[in-house]
């Protein structure tokens, strides 16, 4: 996926319990360990996107907590400045920006990428953040379809 801007819908069930950081999709250079998009769901149960470029990172996270078991059909649109998120048809807003070293991204932001992931981003040390839930449905699109 070489686009710079795009859509993104994924359908997924939560796991039992999530401890960690866990990816739904990522892009990612595999000749290192710190360049990568990732869309997922952190420790906390709430959706982010984060770039990394040589380490330095850009974390954007929705509002929602999600809940443990439960499907959801989840929506990120990037115009190559801001993220639209929704979650089963509703707009995330605001959206929390937590680290700002690096510019927003997108699949095709990734440096050299060359790996594209669904539940899990490829780096220099393997697969890493493995969702534990389920992923039924994932399309990629080069435009804003919302």
């Amino acid at each position: 996926v070489s686009s710079t801007v795009g859509s993104v819908l994924i359908r997924f069930t939560m796991p039992a319990s999530i401890a960690s950081r866990q990816v739904l999709i990522g892009s990612s250079n595999t000749a290192t360990a710190n360049d990568w998009f990732e869309i997922g769901v952190d420790s906390d149960s709430r959706v982010y996107m984060q770039t990394s470029v040589g380490g330095s990172v850009r974390t954007i996270r929705a509002v929602t907590v999600l809940s443990a078991l439960i499907e959801y059909t989840l929506a990120v649109v990037f115009d190559g400045t801001d993220y639209l998120v929704r979650i089963d048809g509703v707009e995330e807003n605001p959206l929390t920006i937590e680290a700002f070293a690096v510019a927003a991204g997108w699949f095709g932001t990734v440096t050299s990428g060359n790996a594209l992931r669904v539940g899990t981003t490829a780096t220099s040390g393997g697969n890493q953040r493995a969702f534990s839930g389920t992923i039924t449905a994932v399309e990629i699109y080069s435009t804003d379809i919302t």
